[in-house]
């Protein structure tokens, strides 16, 4: 009957730390999003520039005189290039801290409940430069992409795709409203795209960060004679995937690891986000928890 008190408070902690981990990732999706609506104001800057140098009604071929179009070019993508040496750092901040605040938090809880000092088990900074590689599975196909690399090709993208709206706009003689409109949605796309990456990228860190304190309490459980075992918990809601449903309540094997269903068979892994499959790694809205048995 104690067991299952104490089981009950540590699940209703974790599941509140996970709140919490959500509630600030809100705040840093917010801080992104301000970063890229001021690149998008100094993007109508340049855009706007052009129009009333040569009229609303500017085309190609004035354009592209006198590298007029390459030279408009080069001011996109180099504000585009700043904005993503900035994101880059702020998600990797973010990301370090999530790691930090993840695992402090998870050993203040068990230590809590269990009126057991866990304080001795320190974080080494090397522990947390490794846990923002992707290398979770080596048979994935994101074994050797980097968060970072995504993020930068993202970037691409956005101004190869500038670029096109541009030149069709002065081609088909749209003027400045309707090119304008044109590049807001390429920068909303851009914006969606890194709020998608540090979503998957902080749920990875933060399950990661919860799993490294899980190993540490788990060897002085050991030593204690406590058994334990780790279970998958799901949100169910309205907005949950039924593969998320299946997977609530699923016990680690021996390994510690899970076994998530797949189209090419099945995976296992130690946790939510960590399968190297984005079906299951993107948007999943499950979280481990540790149980006492």
């Amino acid at each position: 009957m104690i067991r299952k008190k104490i089981n009950k408070l540590i699940k209703n902690l974790l599941e509140k730390l996970t709140l919490t981990d959500r509630f600030k990732l809100s705040k840093e999706e917010k801080r992104l999003i301000d970063f890229y609506k001021s690149t998008l104001k100094n993007i109508y800057v340049k855009i706007s520039d052009m129009y009333l140098k040569f009229g609303d009604n500017v085309d190609f071929s004035t354009m592209a005189k006198y590298n007029r179009l390459i030279n408009l070019y080069n001011l996109i993508t180099r504000e585009l290039g700043e904005q993503f040496n900035i994101s880059k750092t702020e998600i990797n901040s973010f990301l370090k801290n999530s790691f930090v605040f993840e695992y402090k938090e998870v050993n203040k809880i068990f230590s809590k409940t269990l009126n057991i000092d866990f304080s001795f088990l320190t974080i080494n900074k090397n522990v947390i430069l490794l846990a923002l590689e992707n290398t979770d599975n080596k048979f994935s196909p994101l074994y050797f992409i980097k968060w970072q690399d995504s993020l930068k090709n993202a970037h691409k993208i956005a101004a190869k795709d500038i670029q096109n709206e541009i030149a069709q706009g002065l081609i088909q003689g749209k003027g400045y409203a309707k090119t304008a409109g044109a590049i807001k949605d390429r920068v909303e796309q851009l914006t969606n795209n890194v709020i998608r990456i540090v979503r998957t990228e902080s749920h990875r860190i933060q399950t990661k960060a919860r799993l490294k304190e899980f190993d540490e309490i788990q060897k002085s459980f050991k030593k204690l004679g406590i058994k334990s075992q780790r279970t998958l918990v799901s949100v169910l809601d309205q907005r949950t995937r039924e593969q998320s449903r299946e997977m609530d309540g699923q016990i680690a094997d021996k390994n510690n690891m899970f076994t998530y269903p797949n189209l090419q068979g099945k995976v296992k892994a130690p946790g939510p986000g960590l399968t190297g499959v984005a079906k299951w790694d993107i948007n999943d809205r499950e979280t481990v928890i540790l149980e006492i048995i």
